[in-house]
C-alpha cells in the first residue's frame, strides 16, 4: 500500500521483490531476495531501471550460483555474496547501468543455471516502522546483439573508523593480480565524505589520476560522477600495478563512522567479462583471479 512505481519501460521485464514487513525505526536492513529461477540458456542484460518504496537505498541485481526458490527473502550470507556476477543496479550503489550508460553492444551475462537475486537495502530514518518493497526492470537482449560481456570490479576499505565529531581519512590499495581493461570508473562515499581521489600507481612509481572528487557532494552517493574511456582505447591496469583510493570525511555525528554506513570505494566496469565480479577488499586480491 502506498507504493506506486511508474509503468514498466518499453522493452523491459519487471520483477517485483518480496515485501519486507515492519522495518523498525532506526533500522538498516539488507536482504538477499530470489526473483527468477535459473535459465536453461545464457541470458544477457544491457540495462536496468526500477523503483523502491520509502527508505529504499539500493537494489543490486546479481546472477547467483546459490539457487533458492523464487520469493525467498533472507539475510545474505558470505556464500551468497561470493558466487555472484553483477548485472545492474538502482539507488545508492546503482544508477550505473541504466539505459544509455553502458556502451552499445556491451552486456552483463546470466550464465545458465544461475538464479536471479536482488540485494535490497532499506534505511528507516523515521520514528515509525514501515514496509519496504521494490521493482527492478531488466532489459534482456539476444546474444547476437552482444559484442562484449562486461563485469564489475570494486576496491574498498572496510576497516576505517572516524571518531565522533572528528575528521578522518582512509586508503584502499589493491595490487592487481592480472591485466584488466576498463571503460568507466567512479568513486563512492556516503553523506559525510569531504573528498576522495583514485589513482593508478605504475611499476616505476609514477601516478595516473583516475577519478578525483576534491569536494565530495552528499548527492553523489546516488548520482555517480564517472570517468569514461572508449571501448577501443580502454584504461589498462597491468598486473602488479596498484589502484589507490584516498578518502576523507568530516564526522558531524555523535557516533563513530564505519563501514557500511560510510564507504571508501572505487568501482569500475571491465571487458572482457571474467565470469563474475571481482572485489578487492582491504587490499586482498581474490585468489584464483
Amino acid at each position: 500500500p502506498g507504493f506506486t512505481p511508474p509503468a514498466t519501460p518499453a522493452g523491459y521485464q519487471r520483477f517485483v521483490t518480496p515485501i519486507l514487513t515492519g522495518l523498525p525505526s532506526g533500522s538498516d536492513t539488507i536482504r538477499c531476495q530470489w526473483i527468477m529461477a535459473p535459465p536453461t540458456e545464457d541470458m544477457y542484460v544491457t540495462a536496468v531501471a526500477g523503483e523502491q518504496s520509502k527508505g529504499g537505498h539500493h537494489i543490486v541485481l546479481y546472477a547467483n550460483k546459490v539457487v533458492e526458490d523464487v520469493g525467498t527473502s533472507r539475510d545474505c550470507t558470505v556464500d551468497d555474496m561470493l558466487q555472484i556476477g553483477f548485472l545492474g543496479a538502482i539507488g545508492g550503489e546503482g544508477m550505473s547501468t541504466t539505459s544509455g550508460q553502458i556502451p552499445d553492444g556491451v552486456a552483463f551475462k546470466i550464465p545458465k543455471g544461475r538464479a536471479l537475486m536482488a540485494n535490497t537495502h532499506f534505511i528507516n530514518a523515521t520514528p515509525a516502522s514501515f514496509d519496504g518493497q521494490g521493482v527492478i526492470d531488466v532489459k534482456f537482449v539476444d546474444r547476437a546483439a552482444v559484442k562484449q560481456v562486461a563485469d564489475l570490479f570494486t576496491s574498498l576499505n572496510t576497516t576505517f573508523e572516524v571518531p565522533a565529531g572528528k575528521a578522518g581519512t582512509a586508503d584502499a590499495n589493491c595490487v592487481f593480480g592480472a591485466d584488466m581493461s576498463f571503460f568507466r570508473f567512479a568513486n563512492h562515499m556516503h553523506g559525510y565524505g569531504s573528498s576522495v581521489y583514485s589513482e593508478v600507481v605504475h611499476g616505476d612509481g609514477s601516478k595516473q589520476d583516475l577519478v578525483r572528487d576534491d569536494h565530495w557532494l552528499a548527492e553523489q552517493m546516488f548520482d555517480f560522477r564517472f570517468e569514461n574511456w572508449p571501448l577501443d582505447k580502454p584504461l589498462v591496469i597491468k598486473k602488479g600495478e596498484t589502484l589507490h583510493t584516498h578518502c576523507e570525511w568530516q564526522n558531524s555525528t555523535a557516533g563513530v563512522l564505519s563501514f557500511p554506513s560510510e564507504m571508501c570505494v572505487i568501482f569500475g566496469f571491465f571487458v572482457p567479462g571474467s565470469g563474475g565480479q571481482i572485489v578487492c577488499q582491504d587490499g586482498s586480491w581474490p585468489s584464483g583471479r
